[in-house]
């Protein structure tokens, strides 16, 4: 199939010869559902099996990452937190793989809220400061805060678009503190899974 690399077929379902699993490793070139599609058309045209799309899971791999440039994971150097009477500045600082660094920041108000989203957005900066000069676009399309046992639990969703593709990622993370810090977590958590693979 074109784009695919390599396939791994996993299980029999309930003896019937049905596979459980199906895991694909492909190029960037075609979008994840497009080699989901593919997967589903060769197995009933081939074999007359239908499969799920749930079963299948799609790695993309560049160029780049399979010769070891890939960009690695970061840590969190630094979140701050400073209000003041016109509301709260968050500003954040990661250390990648090697010793450089990115920073973003943002303004907002007091709420929660507002917090909440200032730390993901401000993560979602200093990620994109490294991955602008792939084309790589990186959108913060929703997050929930909700109440849990041991303190507020996030979960952010993201739209990553690079090379005419994109994929949506989510992350979460529990509250150890402020909820700043939780949602700049939870976004690098969605993150870091391509950031390692490049």
């Amino acid at each position: 199939m074109p784009g695919v690399k390599s396939a791994r077929v996993v299980g029999s379902n309930g003896g019937t010869g049905e596979p459980t699993e199906i895991h694909i490793v492909a190029s960037p070139d075609r979008s994840p559902k497009q080699v989901v599609r593919d997967v589903q058309s060769l197995a009933i045209a081939g074999y007359q099996l239908s499969i799920d799309h749930r079963i299948v899971s799609v790695v993309q791999l560049s160029e780049e990452s399979e010769n070891g440039h890939n960009l690695g994971r970061p840590a969190i150097r630094y979140i701050t937190v400073t209000s003041d009477t016109n509301g709260c500045r968050v500003d954040l600082g990661l250390e990648w793989p090697g010793g450089s660094t990115t920073g973003g920041g943002k303004q907002v108000g007091n709420s929660k809220e507002a917090r909440a989203r200032a730390g993901a957005e401000a993560m979602v900066q200093a990620v994109q400061a490294r991955l602008a000069a792939r084309g790589t676009v990186i959108d913060l399309e929703n997050l929930w805060v909700a109440q849990a046992n041991e303190g507020d639990a996030v979960v952010v969703r993201l739209l990553v678009s690079e090379a005419g593709a994109s994929q949506t990622l989510v992350g979460s993370a529990v509250a150890e503190d402020d909820v700043v810090s939780a949602t700049a977590r939870a976004t690098l958590h969605a993150l870091n899974r391509r950031l390692s693979l490049g």
